[in-house]
């Protein structure tokens, strides 16, 4: 390993808790300035943490479709989009999806 090479990841790994520690300081300001507004702080949530809930959603949606295959009773194949979107908008929810590739579904948020 090169001298150079060793300083940029000796570098990175002491920069690693500084990160760690503006992520903290960052998520307890939005908790104080919420609480000083009085309204309900909501914590971010990373995109895979977003993904499993919505791939969870879907996956409930799918289940009340009503021409299920046996891929989509096997959890293989999500509900057409059409539905899927359908049941999303009469939840109210800020997301729709864009397209399906067996239970694997892109989504994206709406206003």
């Amino acid at each position: 390993m090169s001298p150079r090479t060793f300083g940029l990841i000796a570098i990175f790994a002491a920069a690693l808790p500084l990160i760690a520690i503006t992520d903290h300081l960052t998520e307890a300001s939005s908790r104080l300035m919420s609480s000083i507004a009085g309204t309900k702080h909501v914590p971010r949530r990373s995109a895979d943490d977003q993904g499993s809930s919505r791939d969870a959603e879907l996956m409930q949606l799918t289940a009340r479709f009503p021409a299920q295959s046996p891929r989509m009773k096997a959890g293989d194949q999500l509900a057409p989009t059409d539905f899927l979107n359908g049941e999303l908008g009469r939840q109210g929810t800020k997301w729709r999806v864009r397209s399906i590739t067996g239970a694997t579904a892109e989504t994206y948020d709406i206003s």
